[in-house]
């Protein structure tokens, strides 16, 4: 009785261990970076947001407009932690409104 006890202690002991390694990829990120860029298809997710942005000449161009109003030192946007993604990703989609209104008035 007292070795099937000790066993019993040993494999509850390596399954404490073991758990933490073979669940390691069924986590899920909800944070921003190299996490949601998808390099086959060279876009980037926006989990807030929901939808995708291709990253294009005119996305870059949005993405270096972003850093000169607002005074930042260039980075890429894969190195951003997710604070400062957000951030952009905020900022890009108030253009996008910003856009689609002046858009929408000028039809009317």
């Amino acid at each position: 009785m007292k070795r099937l006890s000790r066993n019993f202690s040993l494999l509850l002991l390596l399954a404490v261990f073991a758990l933490p390694l073979a669940t390691v990829g069924c986590a899920e990120d909800r944070g921003y970076g190299y996490r949601y860029y998808d390099s086959a298809n060279n876009r980037y997710y926006d989990p807030y947001y929901n939808d995708y942005h291709y990253w294009t000449p005119d996305e870059r161009g949005y993405y270096n407009r972003y850093y000169v109003e607002n005074h930042r030192q260039y980075r890429d946007l894969q190195r951003l932690n997710r604070d400062q993604q957000k951030q952009y990703w905020h900022w890009r989609h108030e253009q996008a409104e910003h856009a689609e209104h002046h858009r929408d008035h000028d039809r009317h």
